[in-house]
């Protein structure tokens, strides 16, 4: 990842940034958690030998504040199975994690009106 790359995604907003990286590495080739019980996640995606990590895209959730966490498995049965879906989840190096992250704070804050 060089310079300039950062700070095109920098300058992307949380959506246009998920899309981009989609494209960069590809989805994951399955859901996050095997079964809707959320107990096991499936060592089938991982690709930390990469340097990736998997963001949950609906851990920015305007409908729902509480999309956080989803990899806790308690977190995850309180919601909809939808958000561990391959097609809701995204591969990121830790800078690209780390910016969304970022982003969902500041989306977060923006909502709340904590001016």
């Amino acid at each position: 990842m060089d310079s300039n790359e950062l700070w095109q995604q920098y300058d992307m907003d949380y959506h246009e940034q998920l899309l981009f990286l989609k494209k960069k590495y590809g989805l994951p080739q399955g859901n996050y958690f095997l079964t809707e019980s959320c107990k096991s996640t499936n060592g089938k995606i991982t690709r930390a030998k990469e340097g990736l990590f998997i963001h949950h895209d609906y851990e920015w959730n305007p409908d729902d504040f509480g999309c956080h966490a989803l990899s806790d498995s308690e977190i995850a049965r309180e919601k909809s199975y939808d958000f561990q879906l391959s097609a809701n989840l995204t591969y990121c190096n830790l800078i690209e994690h780390l910016m969304l992250h970022i982003k969902i704070h500041k989306l977060r804050y923006d909502v709340f009106n904590c001016n």
